[in-house]
């Protein structure tokens, strides 16, 4: 949950860039269309394509966020949301 928030704080931060914003919108709209690089009716092939636009263009959505507001939305979602490894 903590990654969903953390993604969604960087998404709806006002200083983070129209185009990340736009490479945020735009993965989560290929994952949902029907329209794929490689079709999602070929086992794993079909939805690991998915993934990797997904971790492609979040990566480069994050590379052109400023570096405080990524540590900023960092600290948020931590605070929010612990991660449930470093409690044990």
């Amino acid at each position: 949950m903590q990654v969903v928030y953390y993604h969604w704080l960087l998404f709806t931060h006002p200083k983070t860039p129209f185009f990340a914003k736009t490479l945020f919108l735009a993965a989560i709209f290929y994952v949902f269309t029907p329209f794929d690089i490689v079709v999602d009716m070929i086992p794993w092939l079909g939805q690991a394509d998915d993934i990797a636009v997904v971790l492609i263009f979040f990566n480069k959505a994050k590379q052109l966020i400023p570096e405080s507001v990524v540590q900023e939305c960092k600290i948020t979602a931590s605070t929010r949301y612990p991660d449930i490894i470093s409690r044990q």
